[in-house]
């Protein structure tokens, strides 16, 4: 299988650090917010080499996790994006939607971005 050219995500490059991610994320971890169903993470991301924010929110991507910001190496920018965060999801006025930024390097490698509109149809919501 030949390698993508210009995509900054290689898998067997990264094996080792993908593996052992999970074992030291206390080390990594800059801040972590967790109320109910709404989950803010920001870390380094040791595959990635460079600190990002994910956010889990019941009204974008069925609560699955989109990676909404990224830091490179500067850990102060992470802290002031995660509280950026906390205030965007945890306010009355919710984003009408968010753009998942990475998607392991393929909007850089292919132009594809994804997108995800807020859904507030209680119904879809369960």
């Amino acid at each position: 299988m030949e390698k993508q050219k210009n995509c900054p995500f290689d898998i067997f490059k990264n094996i080792d650090s993908i593996a052992g991610m999970g074992s030291n994320y206390e080390q990594r971890k800059v801040n972590t917010y967790k109320k109910g169903k709404i989950f803010i993470d920001t870390a380094w991301v040791d595959d990635m080499n460079w600190y990002e924010t994910a956010v889990e929110h019941p009204k974008y991507k069925k609560g699955s996790m989109i990676i909404v910001e990224q830091y490179g190496k500067d850990k102060k920018k992470a802290q002031e994006g995660h509280k950026k965060w906390v205030k965007k999801m945890t306010s009355t006025r919710l984003p009408v939607k968010l753009t998942d930024i990475d998607m392991y390097g393929r909007e850089k490698a292919f132009g594809e971005k994804q997108e995800y509109k807020r859904c507030d149809n209680k119904n879809l919501l369960k």
